[in-house]
């Protein structure tokens, strides 16, 4: 374990998990206070945020190291982590705001028979925003770190 590669694995799996399991409380932190009609706890995504972290990890460690080209700098890595992160709550956080629009307007959600189609609302569009970006945020930010890798050859 005392290639530079080696250690930049191992740094991009430790930075990628922790950052993923923040963002999985920090999305049931928010959720929590709105969803009135099915209570939400901030554990309640752990799940999905060890397995976003564990994929963004596996492929963040082989963007880094991967190929003929010098492996990335920590920073860059970490570039990458923070990058994902980031694409990923905005993303969410526009179809939430999308999700409660169509509430909003009657396009969706009239029927329900329950205290708080709000509250719902918001649960159902972060929860399936982030279970279905989670893959095409975690693999843009390794082909944009694996691409970025060219400059530094």
């Amino acid at each position: 374990m005392s290639s530079p590669s080696a250690w930049l694995r191992l740094g991009a799996a430790l930075a990628g998990l922790p950052a993923a399991l923040a963002t999985a409380l920090l999305g049931g932190w928010l959720l929590q206070p709105w969803s009135v009609d099915r209570p939400i706890a901030p554990s309640e995504l752990l799940d999905w945020g060890w397995r976003w972290g564990l994929m963004l990890s596996t492929f963040l460690c082989g963007a880094a190291c991967l190929g003929h080209r010098r492996p990335a700098s920590p920073a860059r890595v970490l570039g990458g982590v923070g990058q994902a992160v980031g694409v990923l709550l905005v993303l969410t956080a526009l179809g939430v705001l999308l999700a409660l629009l169509a509430l909003q307007l009657g396009w969706v959600g009239q029927e329900w028979m329950v205290p708080a189609r709000r509250g719902l609302m918001l649960r159902m569009a972060t929860e399936t925003g982030l279970q279905q970006l989670g893959l095409p945020v975690a693999f843009s930010a390794a082909v944009l770190l694996w691409k970025s890798r060219r400059g530094s050859a």
